[in-house]
């Protein structure tokens, strides 16, 4: 499934159970459907929106404390509908294809070079510390309350913000020699609606209903 068909029917979602005072059955059908479709580990799923849910239940006790339990509830039942969605429709991607998607929407080239970019340093970052990570694996560091300890992070975020800098020059000059003008080029031919997009779409167009409201 297209990243673009993904990123309007995650937006049109959103917005529909964000604006409501109420949670429907109708809301749930999209969730099982993309349930269906998700072809990555179901615990790796449940562990990201364990995760997430930090944050949902940070602003759920801030309600409690006013004592309004129905806010609370719908909050809780909102947020995680759109969690499930997201994390359904993206938990298997990376975030070149995000950035490709929203090129396909026609989004401004700026903001889509813009993301795309991000992209690659949050790509090189992560590589980098897990190459980190594994090496002090290799030598047998353990973690302490000690100066070596802090020096080594210490050292290891200072080379990090070097590495940072040099990679943002190569990629400039790089790209300065290739008279980049924002536009990102791919070897992907347009692509037609298929049968999962166009089921997707119709189950969506359910939660617009309403039906059976739950809060």
């Amino acid at each position: 499934m297209r990243a673009s068909i993904s990123l309007i029917v995650l937006f049109l979602y959103s917005f529909n159970v964000g604006l409501h005072q109420e949670f429907y059955l109708s809301f749930l059908p999209i969730l099982l459907f993309t349930c269906t479709l998700y072809d990555g580990s179901f615990l790796l799923l449940f562990k990201k929106l364990l995760f997430l849910n930090i944050f949902v239940l940070i602003v759920i006790l801030s309600i409690l404390f006013v004592q309004d339990y129905d806010l609370a509830l719908l909050v809780f039942l909102r947020s995680n509908a759109i969690l499930i969605l997201m994390l359904c429709l993206f938990g298997g991607r990376d975030f070149f294809e995000v950035s490709l998607g929203l090129q396909e929407l026609r989004l401004p080239r700026f903001f889509v070079s813009l993301v795309f970019f991000s992209s690659k340093f949050i790509y090189l970052f992560t590589k980098e510390i897990n190459k980190f990570k594994k090496t002090l694996h290799v030598r047998g560091f353990v973690g302490k309350t000690s100066w070596f300890t802090y020096q080594t992070y210490g050292d290891f975020i200072g080379m990090l913000i070097l590495k940072s800098f040099y990679n943002a020059k190569k990629l400039s000059l790089a790209l300065e020699s290739r008279g980049f003008q924002t536009q990102i080029y791919t070897l992907k031919e347009p692509e037609k609606l298929n049968i999962k997009e166009i089921s997707l779409m119709v189950v969506l167009l359910l939660s617009f209903f309403n039906v059976g409201k739950i809060i």
